[in-house]
């Protein structure tokens, strides 16, 4: 007898196998677009009359350095923390202390240079989460999805292009007036 919990992955994953080449065909087919790419935000300072920096070993090592105090002090703030009965993940405090700190610091020491939205801060912030990208997808157990090879195979295969079929129901007409394009 199977239990009822394995289904719900099942039905997620070929649900996104088979919404994407569905996807992709009506945005192909109705030459559709979404906005233009805006402008990077991350790295650049608030207003225009800071000047723009750029990554040097000076900078970058500001960033790991003020990363690792903020580090240090939320692992002895996290003995506290748990002294008094709340259970917090490493993680969290850590993110706690950063938000503090970084809210604190610039306003009183002024004149201390702080990498907040700095190159080098997006540098690392970049870095950072590649790594645990690559770590979570190392980490997957991609063998539990073996049940699913033939139909992961059948969704995989290029296809010749053809027209979908779209019925002729008020609600598939009501998409297709949506999708077209202007």
């Amino acid at each position: 007898m199977r239990s009822k919990s394995a289904s719900p992955p099942r039905r997620w994953v070929v649900a996104s196998l088979v919404g994407g080449p569905i996807a992709g065909y009506l945005v192909g087919h109705y030459k559709l677009s979404g906005p233009s790419a805006r402008d990077p935000v991350v790295g650049l300072p608030d207003d225009d009359d800071t000047p723009f920096d750029d990554i040097s070993h000076v900078s970058l090592l500001r960033s790991l350095l003020v990363l690792n105090v903020v580090i240090l002090i939320a692992y002895a703030l996290e003995e506290t923390v748990e002294a008094t009965g709340v259970k917090l993940p490493l993680f969290v405090v850590c993110l706690l202390v950063a938000i503090v700190v970084t809210n604190s610091v610039p306003r009183l020491l002024p004149k201390l240079e702080w990498p907040t939205r700095s190159r080098s801060l997006a540098l690392i912030s970049d870095l950072s989460l590649n790594v645990f990208l690559a770590m979570s997808l190392m980490s997957m157990q991609l063998w539990a999805l073996g049940g699913l090879g033939p139909a992961l195979w059948s969704f995989s295969r290029p296809r010749p292009s053809r027209r979908w079929p779209i019925s002729s129901s008020p609600c598939s007409r009501r998409l297709e007036e949506t999708i077209r394009p202007r």
